[in-house]
């Protein structure tokens, strides 16, 4: 890559490898320019990116903005899969402007505001970055924004076995982020987002779904907004990482009912929890979008077979990731302790007369 670049009259800069969050400190305090713009190895910008995130910024406070990427619909079947499995590169909005988080493969900062917040975590060896620095900016009270028309061409893992590393590696981030950042994760170690996310792969939840179009009064409204209603709990269970250590513990309790009989209650339990799981494998497969469909059923049913197999996985690796770097469900937390759910009353006396705000300010 350093020679290609040196090839165009570029300023090619070459450090030891210490990580991406490091390299990308280093190209942060080598610009010079106001704007500060980040790629992955495996994207490919469109011809015009530059020109809509500076647009972007010139029209909107934001401190950050990104957009788009997108997977080439000629880079081979496994490809395809993975493009349609759940982990991908995926940005979280709060309005069609407003951005909660924007992936490390398509962003774009003013360059005092990241100087401001200390550029990144060189921690962050390979992912988890880019949510940290985000969370940063926000919690420094900048925002961030997000441009459709910045568009990248970003490539997916074309391997099985490089898939499940880089969600291994995921799952390690997950726990980094986790362990400077406590109050944004539950219990059993997930971070729900404010926004929604955005992106091919959506592993969807079991039970039925529906929605509602409002047309406005007497249909009259100029736009239509589409609502869809939140899946339920138990709908959600099979999406979860841990949702494998329950099948786990299961399958052992069924194995240890061969020795005592009590425990065989837990066969139909476990044959209950692998069939949701494969059939929100599959529910999801169905759903996705492929580029290239092969013309034969054969064919198209290994698309779709690979493709609820790699939903089947990507939990699985996580997970993997999470638990070799401490993020288990019994780990120990900074806010751990009883929770009574009663109501509380709370008297406070002051001299002087303070408004509400400044009250709860204090």
């Amino acid at each position: 890559t350093a020679a290609v670049a040196g090839e165009f009259g570029l300023r090619v800069i070459t450090t030891p490898h210490r990580g991406l969050s490091h390299a990308r400190n280093v190209g942060l305090h080598a610009a010079t320019g106001s704007v500060v713009a980040y790629l992955d190895d495996d994207a490919r910008p469109d011809p015009h990116w530059l020109l809509y995130l500076g647009a972007a910024f010139l029209s909107s406070p934001h401190a950050g903005i990104g957009g788009p990427n997108i997977p080439p619909p000629h880079d081979g079947p496994i490809a395809d899969c993975v493009a349609n499995a759940p982990g991908g590169p995926v940005h979280v909005l709060l309005t069609d402007r407003e951005a909660e988080h924007l992936p490390g493969c398509n962003m774009a900062f003013w360059r005092p505001a990241l100087v401001a917040v200390g550029g990144f975590d060189p921690q962050f060896r390979v992912a988890g970055d880019d949510v940290d620095v985000c969370w940063r900016m926000q919690q420094a009270g900048f925002t961030l924004g997000f441009s459709p028309a910045a568009m990248v061409w970003h490539h997916r893992r074309d391997s099985v076995r490089a898939y499940w590393r880089q969600q291994r590696g995921y799952g390690k981030a997950e726990a980094l982020l986790e362990r400077k950042w406590p109050q944004k994760y539950t219990a059993l170690g997930h971070h729900s987002w404010a926004g929604r996310i955005y992106g091919k792969g959506m592993t969807r939840a079991l039970g039925w779904h529906w929605s509602r179009v409002y047309h406005g009064v007497w249909g009259m409204a100029p736009f239509q907004l589409l609502y869809q209603r939140q899946p339920n709990m138990a709908g959600s269970l099979p999406l979860m990482p841990e949702w494998y250590l329950l099948v786990l513990t299961l399958a052992a309790a069924a194995v240890l009912g061969l020795l005592w009989q009590p425990l065989l209650v837990a066969w139909p339990l476990l044959a209950l929890a692998i069939g949701a799981t494969a059939l929100q494998a599959a529910v999801s497969a169905l759903h996705g979008t492929f580029a290239v469909l092969p013309a034969s059923r054969i064919g198209r049913a290994r698309h779709y077979a690979l493709t609820a197999w790699l939903h089947i996985l990507q939990p699985c690796a996580r997970l993997r990731g999470r638990l070799a770097h401490g993020l288990t469900p019994w780990r120990r937390r900074v806010d751990e302790g009883l929770a009574l759910p009663r109501p509380r009353r709370h008297r406070l006396w002051d001299e002087a007369w303070r408004g509400i705000d400044e009250r709860l300010r204090r």
